[in-house]
């Protein structure tokens, strides 16, 4: 029994197990062409648990730089076979992630569950959820962009407003519970991802104030999906209609870049945010449930 770095070699078998886990009809003809894309993004990382040289499990992980700061590894995905599905091999997959050269990298890792298939990983370490999210759609071929006369929202521009964005994304998410500051490094981080897009980031102003900040992202497959992130506007100017203003405007664009449907992800106990998305004619999709492994 052995963990192995991710190569080019071991791309059938890993395609076949993530078929296996997802529900998803293995074609070896489609293995190298869009469906590869759920581990082809430059920000994922993958170990694979092999037992007597066959892979029997994976874990698809990816760098936390917006929650609990630097201390986090994300899970975005893990799956072991149901004949090894056991305490004793979840524990090397994931404890393979936090290896560093003289002490483990980080203090944590973030699993998001979005259904029955994780329900035996969270059983095993009992975990216990710390946030609950639901995941929100808007169909858009009805929706109609109201265009505005005073040029209130301006365009991020790469490699010049990074430090406008880091303070006002400060500001606006300031009383979440949750929330660490982020700062320009973790922005030029951001912007080397696949999902990032130069064209998909918004300023709110307000006489010359900068007083809201909306993103769009893609999330890259088979079948794309734009998602509305790090949406809001800073207090001073709430329950003044600004952010009817920008969630309009967000998905204006997002309409005009061809899609027909947007996506949202939403803190089940931020009541305003969902009255604000289903309002538009937003509505709930799933439910994920947000756990934390201590290390």
């Amino acid at each position: 029994m052995s963990i192995l770095k991710y190569k080019e070699k071991y791309e059938s078998d890993l395609y076949k197990l993530y078929c296996k886990a997802h529900k998803i009809h293995f074609d070896e003809e489609k293995k190298n062409t869009e469906d590869k894309t759920f581990y082809s993004f430059n920000n994922f990382e993958i170990y694979l648990l092999s037992i007597n040289k066959r892979l029997k499990g994976y874990v698809i992980f990816s760098k936390s730089y917006s929650f609990f700061g630097n201390n986090v590894i994300d899970i975005d995905d893990i799956f072991i076979e149901k004949d090894y599905c056991n305490y004793s091999n979840y524990c090397m997959l994931i404890e393979s992630i936090n290896k560093g050269f003289f002490r483990k990298k980080y203090k944590y890792c973030k699993l998001v569950s979005r259904g029955k298939r994780d329900k035996k990983l969270v059983a095993l370490f009992d975990l216990k959820p710390i946030k609950i999210m639901y995941e929100m759609q808007i169909n858009l071929n009805n929706f109609k962009e109201i265009y505005m006369d005073d040029p209130k929202i301006i365009t991020f521009k790469r490699g010049i407003d990074e430090l406008k964005r880091a303070e006002v994304q400060n500001s606006i998410f300031s009383d979440s519970d949750e929330h660490v500051d982020c700062s320009v490094n973790d922005i030029l981080y951001e912007e080397k991802q696949d999902f990032f897009i130069d064209d998909g980031c918004f300023f709110l102003n307000i006489d010359g104030i900068t007083a809201g900040y909306s993103q769009i992202i893609i999330e890259k497959s088979s079948n794309p999906k734009p998602y509305i992130v790090n949406f809001g506007i800073v207090k001073k100017y709430r329950k003044q209609g600004h952010a009817k203003e920008l969630l309009n405007h967000t998905l204006g664009i997002i309409k005009r870049k061809g899609f027909n449907n947007a996506y949202v992800m939403v803190n089940a106990g931020n009541i305003k945010a969902y009255n604000l998305y289903k309002g538009f004619g937003f509505h709930k999709v799933s439910t994920l449930c947000c756990y934390l492994f201590k290390y």
